[in-house]
């Protein structure tokens, strides 16, 4: 094969068909007659070269491990922003000599990615906090996220923070922004992408965009903002305590949970208010309580299920609080041979949060006998209608300040961020 060098543009012709597109590294993967080629389309394929294959070098040349910048004149007439990047791939950038992802930090980068922005706001700082992969998060990464995002909004100079986050922990981590910064005043949102920068069906674009409306926009609330449906017509605002990922792939995986979303955001920068229960931009002072006791654990009620783990983790690893995924109103086994109803009552220095593992609609203590029997128990909380990843992160932000387990149960009913509905919205 005649060797070509990377990065060149080049045309492969072939018997039944041809393509235009720059070479970049191929995989140890592929075999020595396969070249990688990078279309224009944005996706890679893979092509075998064989003596019936035709390639025209084109000339041009793309600088593989460099990332372009655009240059970049502060708008006096723009709001200014702050991105905070912590990792996942809406803000990254692909280094094709060693097919890894790394971040565009730069706001050159940024403004070459997403030239749109320069007509919506000025990126006045970015700040690589950190570059993981959303499921190593870490209390610790949530605290430190906490703290930087406190520092920006205390600068009157910005108008609100974007923070980019992989998708799979994003809801754990706008639970705990939202307990973690009390007296909000600007907005603080979190945004990802479900498919590479680098595919032509990529939401990256699309949604921080969006973010970036909505960073500038007057709802002061912590929230995720990500594609409202499978196309590219809007984004949806979800509040940080309302909402979960809820599929694996579709660019749409966000949804509000017992909730509305509180607005629509479209690409033109066109806000929808649909939820008018949300706080607007005010002159409060914010208050940093970053705190999180990690003695918390998240159990998922089963038929058949071994209550003894219970035991293991309070006694083995003092687990302090402990979020039970209950069936429907709030239900674990309580009339045979593997009732969970000893092992939480004899474990009285635990906290046990009662959510439902599905998902819409609220826990009840008393509308069946066997949830009266577990609501008796003194360290038992039924958590109303709050998500199970929300209950975990507030018990954990919780037991960071209180100790006293009557009091830790009427904090967890008290509505600190709106994780609370007393009226839960469905929509079929």
């Amino acid at each position: 094969m005649k060797n070509i060098e990377i990065g060149k543009k080049i045309k492969i012709i072939k018997k039944d068909f041809e393509i235009e597109g720059f070479i970049i590294p191929k995989p140890e993967l592929y075999e020595e007659d396969f070249i990688l080629v990078k279309l224009y389309n944005g996706y890679n394929i893979g092509i075998e070269i064989d003596e019936n294959t035709k390639i025209i070098e084109l000339g041009e040349k793309i600088k593989v491990g460099e990332f372009p910048k655009a240059e970049i004149i502060k708008n006096s007439n723009l709001k200014n922003i702050s991105l905070i990047h912590t990792g996942g791939t809406i803000a990254s950038k692909i280094d094709y000599s060693t097919q890894a992802v790394s971040p565009a930090i730069q706001p050159e980068e940024l403004f070459y990615i997403f030239p749109e922005l320069k007509n919506i706001a000025n990126v006045e700082r970015t700040i690589l906090l950190f570059n993981i992969a959303s499921e190593d998060m870490l209390p610790k990464n949530w605290i430190k996220i906490a703290e930087a995002a406190y520092k920006e909004i205390n600068d009157k100079e910005i108008f609100g923070v974007i923070i980019s986050h992989g998708t799979d922990t994003m809801h754990f981590t706008s639970a705990a922004l939202s307990f973690f910064i009390r007296n909000l005043n600007k907005p603080i949102i979190l945004t990802g992408a479900q498919r590479s920068s680098d595919r032509a069906s990529s939401d990256a674009k699309m949604n921080f965009i969006c973010s970036s409306y909505a960073a500038i926009s007057n709802i002061a609330e912590v929230g995720i903002v990500m594609h409202a449906s499978s196309n590219d017509d809007f984004c949806y605002f979800h509040r940080g305590t309302k909402v979960r990922k809820f599929h694996t792939t579709r660019r749409d995986a966000f949804k509000s949970v017992n909730d509305k979303p509180i607005a629509k955001i479209y690409y033109d920068g066109k806000i929808e208010i649909i939820n008018k229960n949300y706080k607007e931009r005010n002159e409060n002072r914010p208050e940093l309580k970053a705190f999180f006791d990690e003695r918390v654990a998240m159990l998922k009620f089963y038929p058949n299920s071994r209550p003894e783990i219970i035991d293991i983790l309070v006694n083995n690893f003092d687990i302090r609080g402990i979020v039970i995924e209950a069936s429907g109103l709030g239900h674990v086994a309580t009339n045979n041979e593997k009732s969970w109803i000893p092992y939480i009552k004899k474990n009285d220095n635990t906290l046990f949060a009662i959510t439902s593992q599905c998902i819409f609609g609220r826990v009840h203590p008393y509308v069946y006998t066997n949830t009266r029997i577990l609501s008796n128990l003194e360290n038992v909380v039924f958590c109303e209608d709050m998500l199970s990843e929300v209950a975990y992160v507030k018990l954990g932000w919780l037991l960071a300040q209180e100790k006293d387990l009557k009091k830790l149960k009427e904090l967890m009913l008290t509505n600190f961020a709106n994780e609370i509905n007393y009226i839960s919205y469905y929509e079929d």
